[in-house]
């Protein structure tokens, strides 16, 4: 059983690897950002993290990438679970610039989207064996 969040911690604040998702996510715009243009950097204990925007079609994209590339095939993961999604502030700026309270809640939808489509784009045997369980929700995320 895998871990998963939509969450990304930059990795350098800690004194360890600039080679990180984080790193990536970064440097391809795949961050939701503050209104000054800034990546949204949100706290959550001890931990910050950026979101990944989901609106961003290439951003999705590449984080179906990393599960199928380095959940499922490379660390042979069948299950994971596919957590939070709900920390989305309420003043976000997204990809596609959408309303931020509106996002706020169609945000866990599309995390639950990446993870139903990665399935359905892994295609058989995957489909078939591979599962996630998702804990966040709206009356909309089946």
């Amino acid at each position: 059983m895998t871990y998963l969040t939509p969450y990304l911690q930059d990795l350098s604040t800690l004194g360890l690897s600039t080679d990180s998702l984080y790193e990536e996510a970064l440097q391809k715009n795949y961050l939701i950002k503050k209104t000054n243009g800034e990546v949204y950097k949100v706290k959550s204990g001890s931990i910050e993290f950026g979101i990944i925007d989901f609106t961003f079609d290439d951003a999705r994209k590449w984080t179906k990438d990393i599960i199928i590339n380095n959940v499922i095939l490379e660390a042979g993961s069948q299950a994971w679970l596919h957590d939070l999604g709900e920390y989305l502030p309420f003043d976000a700026v997204t990809y596609d610039l959408s309303h931020p309270i509106e996002y706020h809640t169609r945000y866990v939808e599309d995390w639950a989207e990446v993870a139903w489509e990665t399935l359905l784009e892994m295609g058989r045997p995957y489909s078939n064996t591979v599962a996630f369980m998702m804990r966040s929700g709206t009356v909309r995320t089946t």
